[in-house]
C-alpha cells in the first residue's frame, strides 16, 4: 500500500503548527498499513540547503521523517519550491528523484512527479533556480537575507498558483505522460482529483495547506481521502485498460 502526499507548504503561516500535527498523526496512524510514503514535493514552502543550518520551524517534520524513513521506504521527488539537491534528504534515508520515478502495481506502471517539470516554462524556472551555480551563489548570501528572498519567492509562486482555476481536462502535458503509462500522478496543481482519460488514470494527491488530502494506492484500487480518513472518490484498477 502507498500513501501519497503534495504541496503540504510548511513554514508557510503562523497554522504551520496545526498543519504539522495533522500530518505526524496522519503518518503514525492512517498509514501504519502502508509500506511505501511517497511525498511529491513542495512539503516545505521552500527548501534551501546550506551545509551547517536548518530552519528550526523544520525540524520537527524533518525530525518525523526521519523516523518514518527508518520503517517503511519514502520517496520524495522535487518540487518547484525545492530550490536545491535534497542531499539532506538522502542523508536521513529518504529516496530523492529530482524529476520523476515509476512503480508497478499488479502490472500496472505507474509514473510519479511533480509536474511542474512536464512543461517548458517549469523546466526553465527549475534550470534557473536548481543548478550548481545557483546554489553556490546562493549560499554565500547571509541566511536571514536568503531565507526572506526565498519566503518572497514562495509567496509569489503560490499566489500565481492560487489563481488559477481547476482544469475541466487533464492538462495536455499530462495526457501525454499517459501514452507512456497506466497511471500518471503528479502534485503541483493543488487540486485534488481521479480522472479518467482514455481507459487511464490521472491522480492528485492536493494540497496540505487547506483540505489535507492525500491519496491511497492499494493493490486494486486508488482512493482520494481527506484527513483524518474522509473517502472523497474511489476508483479501481480494473477500468484501466490491460
Amino acid at each position: 500500500m502507498i500513501c501519497v502526499i503534495s504541496d503540504a507548504h510548511f513554514g508557510v503561516d503562523k497554522a504551520d503548527k496545526i498543519r504539522q500535527a495533522r500530518f505526524s498523526d496522519l503518518l503514525k496512524g492512517k498509514i501504519i498499513n502502508c509500506d511505501v510514503l511517497v511525498l511529491l514535493g513542495d512539503i516545505f514552502d521552500f527548501w534551501v540547503e546550506y551545509h551547517y543550518l536548518i530552519r528550526k520551524d523544520y525540524f520537527e517534520v524533518l525530525c518525523l521523517l526521519k523516523e518514518i524513513a527508518q520503517e517503511k521506504r519514502v520517496y520524495f521527488v522535487s518540487g518547484n519550491h525545492d530550490f536545491f539537491r535534497l542531499k539532506f534528504f538522502e542523508e536521513i534515508g529518504i529516496k530523492v528523484n529530482k524529476y520523476g520515478f515509476s512503480l508497478e502495481i499488479n502490472k500496472y506502471k505507474i509514473f510519479f512527479t511533480h509536474g511542474d517539470t512536464l512543461y517548458l516554462s517549469g523546466k526553465l524556472t527549475r534550470f534557473i533556480l536548481d543548478n550548481p551555480l545557483s546554489n553556490f551563489f546562493f549560499r554565500l548570501v547571509h541566511p536571514e537575507l536568503g531565507i526572506f528572498l526565498a519566503k518572497s519567492f514562495s509567496k509569489l509562486s503560490r499566489l500565481r498558483t492560487g489563481k488559477m482555476e481547476p482544469p475541466d481536462d487533464i492538462p495536455r502535458y499530462i495526457t501525454r505522460q499517459l501514452k507512456q503509462y497506466d497511471m500518471v500522478i503528479t502534485g503541483h496543481l493543488h487540486y485534488p482529483m481521479i480522472k479518467l482519460y482514455q481507459n487511464k488514470i490521472y491522480a492528485n494527491p492536493g494540497e496540505w495547506i487547506a483540505d489535507f488530502t492525500y491519496l491511497i494506492l492499494d493493490n486494486d484500487y486508488i482512493a482520494l481521502y481527506q484527513y483524518p480518513d474522509v473517502l472523497i472518490k474511489k476508483v479501481e484498477y480494473c477500468k484501466i485498460n490491460p
